[in-house]
């Protein structure tokens, strides 16, 4: 998703020190030994020559045939790529792309969202209305089919639209506005409330209308570059913009005023943008002098309110947004002309306004102008109060951290907190993942925390700072716990919770505690890591005393995601020690803990030998059959759990421990599928005679063997 205002520092992941499997190597077994076949007579010889013979000759043909399919599918990349590359790249035009698009399809190839996107991006560019609406449904029909490739989302996620289904919306509507037809406002809203209106969306662009919603998307996501051919100056941003706002002025519709400050924060922040086709080139911001270019901003804006004055009415709260966005930008010169004409015309301003004003003002001179503005204001009772309306200050905070501007943002949440204006959860979100961000990368540089950011807070102290502003709700609770794990703050993710549970009513979500408790148990081990883990256990059964198994098996869930098997064994070993309260491991939380086995034997044993053991942490051993040994408080030894461990050893190569098993079996009178038997008998029939024939013998000392050879009669040959 590319925004049009400033990129914030990419997300920074500061995981702890995971302790990981570094798994040594440690020969616990010796290798199976394996008898030589003996040539000798003659003929015996022969016929061994021709079956070398003839396998040589079937080795290279199937070498050849797997030769041509590798070229076959080479081929087919390389191609689908070209087809790719003509969908998604601005040279290739919109009939090239459509051909390439109509031919994967044919080839039943899963497409991604963004190929529909681009298609459609074209269509409107090149001016061919009439067929993005057709575009549109037949992604519908490719996704009602299941046929589109989609992210990957877990099934307990809210549903939301991602940021290219939204841009397809806004292209739909595009080409709906261009249609010329006499009911396009009809079409526009009727397909607007089916497809976007109160839907959840990626971008958070929520708007009543669908021409508020295609300025709102005209200020935040940009399209891609133009295709060759096409007259880019025809195609600019003002003008897609006057187009929308002729609409709504011959309709009588008014834009609201969250699509406004999108508007008025566009042409503050990107005049590079807004400004060309007027300049008539793409200059940048150093290419034009600063006076200039508020001068042509200047210029720019009040011809805009002047021609759409139903659109843009001056009201007092639309045209003290501006000054507010003015003044965060820099832009002091805008910011006094929107004054000056504000007092020309009578307009009251909010106070808050004229205090952005004055603490944007580069000098002291212009401190006292707008000062003066302020008195005369004041005199003729033209100050208006908008604290009442919360929406107004949430999106100035919001647009604050999308911009990076720190001093603003703080100034706005000591403003919020005097007149007691709550931050939305929206909002909450995006400060707390902005100030994260910002930690993480300090910490990542490994700046001492105090010296690089004395006055960036914690979660915490934004928390204790602006109690009106950042209540603690079961939302914002939970977002500063995950940011300050995020920004690798665990004593201020524990703080958090502990003043939680012990100083409010908020009852946090079981997820949180084991994020929490997580990172403490895959940090290095002290005193300290492992009194901090003893609180958050404390802290767990005090709002949770009756679902202590939960917090372990999301424990067990995380290590899986994250593939640690230090921290499981962790978990299990604090699972033993408190057997009693926490009861056994479900089925789901052994298969979690045998699906993490089994990928790290995978990933060792492509560096490895099969037949080697390995020891996780020095006392450890990585196999099946120990952790059954390891833990028999918690794990069950019933025939379930033995058929599992006997599939995933054979699976792993571990012959030793599936005849182990076996006898485990036996010795606990379960009996096993017949395919658990018939897997075993086949491992140990090209790995070692004598473990085969101990393995039969004890078969046959129950009722095994016969079950086994009852459902797989060529097991019989065997004997």
């Amino acid at each position: 998703m590319r925004r049009w205002d400033r990129v914030l520092p990419p997300l920074v992941r500061v995981a702890q020190a995971s302790r990981r499997a570094s798994a040594s190597a440690t020969t616990i077994h010796g290798s199976w030994s394996e008898g030589s076949a003996i040539v000798s007579s003659g003929a015996s010889q022969l016929r061994t020559y021709s079956a070398s013979a003839e396998q040589v000759s079937v080795a290279d043909t199937s070498s050849s045939t797997e030769a041509t399919k590798a070229q076959q599918e080479q081929y087919k990349r390389e191609t689908k790529k070209a087809l790719t590359d003509k969908i998604l790249l601005p040279q290739y035009s919109y009939h090239e792309a459509n051909e390439a698009h109509d031919e994967l399809r044919q080839r039943n190839l899963r497409l991604q969202e963004r190929h529909y996107l681009a298609i459609m991006e074209k269509a409107n560019v090149e001016q061919r209305y009439d067929v993005v609406e057709a575009h549109y449904q037949v992604f519908c029909d490719d996704l009602e089919a299941n046929v589109v490739s989609l992210h990957r989302a877990a099934k307990t996620a809210w549903p939301h639209l991602t940021s290219e289904r939204v841009q397809m919306h806004r292209h739909v509507l595009w080409a709906m506005l261009h249609g010329g037809s006499t009911t396009r406002f009809r079409r526009m809203q009727r397909f607007f409330r089916r497809h976007v209106l109160n839907q959840r969306n990626q971008i958070n662009v929520y708007e009543s209308d669908s021409l508020n919603f295609l300025l709102r998307m005209e200020c935040t996501l940009k399209l891609s570059a133009p295709t060759q051919g096409t007259d880019s100056a025809n195609d600019g941003w003002l003008s897609r913009v006057e187009t929308i706002l002729k609409e709504m002025r011959m309709l009588r519709y008014n834009t609201s005023y969250s699509s406004s400050h999108a508007l008025f924060h566009f042409l503050m922040h990107r005049p590079d943008v807004a400004l060309a086709s007027v300049a008539g080139t793409e200059a940048t911001q150093e290419d034009t002098l600063p006076t200039q270019q508020e001068d042509t901003l200047i210029k720019v804006l009040f011809e805009l309110m002047d021609a759409y004055r139903r659109p843009l009415d001056r009201d007092s709260r639309r045209i003290s947004l501006a000054i507010s966005t003015a003044a965060s930008a820099g832009r002091m010169r805008v910011a006094i002309a929107l004054l000056q004409d504000a007092e020309s015309r009578s307009i009251p301003i909010d106070a808050a306004s004229f205090a952005h004003a004055v603490t944007g003002a580069d000098d002291e001179e212009m401190r006292m102008e707008i000062a003066e503005h302020y008195l005369r204001a004041k005199e003729h009772d033209r100050l208006y109060d908008d604290a009442d309306n919360h929406s107004m200050k949430n999106y100035l905070l919001l647009y604050a951290v999308h911009d990076g501007n720190f001093k603003q943002l703080m100034e706005l949440l000591h403003e919020m907190e005097f007149h007691k204006i709550e931050a939305n959860n929206v909002t909450v979100r995006a400060l707390f993942a902005s100030i994260a961000r910002y930690r993480a990368a300090m910490r990542l540089e490994e700046t001492p925390i105090d010296q690089a950011q004395p006055a960036c807070p914690t979660m915490l102290e934004l928390l204790n700072d602006f109690p009106h502003v950042l209540p603690r709700t079961p939302h914002s609770v939970t977002s500063a716990v995950l940011q300050s794990l995020r920004a690798g703050d665990l004593d201020v993710a524990r703080l958090i919770l502990r003043t939680t549970v012990w100083s409010t009513d908020v009852v946090v979500r079981p997820e949180i505690f084991s994020q929490v408790m997580y990172a403490f148990l895959a940090s290095p081990p002290s005193p300290t890591t492992h009194e901090a883990t003893i609180e958050v256990e404390k802290l767990y059964k005090t709002q949770h005393p009756d679902h202590y198994a939960t917090l372990n098996a999301q424990l067990l869930n995380l290590c899986e995601s994250n593939q640690d098997v230090a921290t499981m064994f962790a978990v299990l070993d604090r699972w033993q020690q408190h057997a009693a309260v926490g009861g056994p491991l479900s089925r789901r939380g052994l298969q979690r803990v045998f699906d993490i086995v089994s990928k790290q034997l995978k990933n060792l044993h492509h560096h490895d030998a099969d037949g080697v053991r390995y020891v996780v942490q020095g006392d450890a051993e990585l196999s099946f059959r120990a952790i059954l040994e390891r833990y028999p408080h918690i794990i069950t030894l019933d025939a379930i759990t033995l058929n599992s461990a006997v599939f995933r050893s054979v699976t792993a190569g571990l012959q030793g421990d599936a005849v182990t098993l076996l006898q485990v079996a036996h010795a606990q009178q379960v009996t096993l599928e017949p395919t658990a038997y018939k897997a075993v008998v086949e491992l140990l029939r090209d790995q070692s005679d004598s473990l085969l024939q101990e393995c039969i013998a004890t078969m046959q000392a129950t009722d095994a063997w016969t079950i086994a050879t009852a459902r797989y009669p060529e097991l019989e040959e065997l004997l």
